[in-house]
């Protein structure tokens, strides 16, 4: 009996240790951020945080179908009210517009999904960075001419009104603005073709084409080499809370980090397919006419072969023929030229007169061109039966001239003209 007391005195204990082990890492976790005493004030007296939001801002924040505050900087808010024991109330029912303007009155104490620029540090305060993101341009998918930003000069470009593009595009004062309360507006204007181009976010734009399927627009990245950032804004006259911020960010880990990206960039979204199904009812149905027209074009294509392939051998008989005829004609050419030239050799053999000897040797000239060509001809017909043989031959250009100029040269008499070869 009292070995059994003794055992479950030892199971108590040891359960109790296990409790006070597992409960220490987090406490510490939670006591592991170093407040000073003017931050320990600030978060006794302002125990709630109210927020202004864009509503629309995704993934980074928005109000979802069921009026719930979601988004990227929504959880980081989780994990920061989890450390500091700050709550924080959003304002619904706000644009982006006015819940910039409550702000910058003073009625909201921060935003949580801001970007810097000279304009708003102004006006406000702004955490260390906890987001990256890229700017884009976006365009029809027809759009030729924009390639980058110097592009726009002279246009019209669609932005949120009052977002960071916004103030981005300010200084460039060739660029006239055409300011929108939600991306998803200006996306629409660009994709109808009311406005020519929109300048917002990688994130927020890709995942409202996706979630709207759009499928007419294009991004064009542009200065790779800036980063764009969000931070949490809060009024001027708080300081306490900005430096809040920046520890409770701080005590997050990689990994923490690490789930909210995953959680987010790579969202799985309910696209309207109706639109992709019309069209491909659509495309099948023109595959359909194609496919019958193609199998009766097919079926007299395959008759046209037919008959094209017997005229390519009718061709190729009388090919042969015209081959064999001209090598016949060129043999019974060469024995009337032959004879020529015999003739002329031995004519030049009497006693002539010099001029007549120059006629001869004209004659003989021109025969042995004539047989020249003659030669050339059957050549050919045994270029196309393929009995053809190459050889080199030298011959002297001087000559081949003289030759030339001593046949016509009977012509150049007839005309009176003075000629003369150098």
């Amino acid at each position: 009996m009292a070995n059994s007391r003794h055992i479950v005195l030892s199971v108590t204990v040891l359960a109790m240790l296990l409790v006070i082990a597992i409960a220490t890492p987090c406490l510490a976790a939670s006591n592991s951020i170093e407040w000073t005493e003017d931050e320990l004030a600030f978060i006794k007296d302002h125990p709630v945080i109210c927020l202004g939001v864009d509503p629309e801002f995704v993934p980074f924040e928005f109000i979802d179908k069921d009026g719930e505050y979601k988004g990227i900087a929504a959880d980081y808010l989780a994990l920061i009210s989890e450390k500091t024991g700050l709550e924080f109330e959003v304002i619904k029912g706000l644009t982006w517009p006015e819940a910039y303007d409550l702000a910058l009155a003073g009625e909201v104490d921060a935003l949580p999904a801001i970007g810097k620029t000279v304009e708003r540090e102004k006006h406000f305060l702004f955490s260390e960075p906890y987001y990256y993101y890229k700017r884009v341009i976006v365009t029809r998918d027809t759009e030729k001419i924009i390639s980058g930003i110097d592009d726009l000069k002279g246009y019209t470009v669609a932005v949120q009104r009052n977002s960071s593009h916004h103030s981005y595009l300010l200084s460039y004062q060739d660029i006239n603005l055409s300011l929108y309360d939600s991306v998803e507006a200006a996306l629409a204007a660009v994709a109808t073709g009311e406005e020519r181009a929109f300048i917002g976010n990688l994130a927020t734009t890709n995942y409202l084409i996706r979630l709207h399927g759009i499928t007419n627009l294009r991004f064009i990245a542009f200065e790779a080499e800036k980063q764009q950032a969000l931070y949490f804004a809060v009024r001027k006259d708080w300081p306490e809370l900005i430096s809040i911020f920046n520890k409770a960010f701080h005590s997050i880990t990689e990994s923490e980090k690490l789930a909210i990206n995953n959680k987010w960039i790579e969202l799985e979204t309910d696209i309207d397919y109706g639109p992709i199904y019309r069209i491909l009812s659509i495309v099948g149905t023109i595959i359909a006419v194609v496919l019958v027209v193609s199998f009766f074009w097919i079926a007299r294509l395959r008759k046209e072969i037919r008959h094209r392939k017997q005229i390519q051998l009718d061709l190729e008989e009388a090919n042969e023929f015209k081959s064999s005829f001209m090598a016949r004609m060129s043999h019974e050419i060469r024995t009337p030229l032959n004879a020529i030239i015999g003739m002329s050799y031995l004519l030049k053999k009497t006693e002539i007169t010099l001029t007549q000897s120059m006629y001869i040797e004209r004659i003989t000239q021109a025969a042995n061109n004539m047989l020249s060509i003659i030669n050339d001809i059957l050549d050919f017909s045994k270029i196309e039966a393929g009995k053809v043989e190459l050889e080199n031959a030298s011959f002297s250009m001087d000559q081949v001239i003289q030759d030339v100029v001593s046949i016509v040269s009977y012509k150049i008499d007839e005309q009176g003209i003075g000629f003369r070869l150098s």
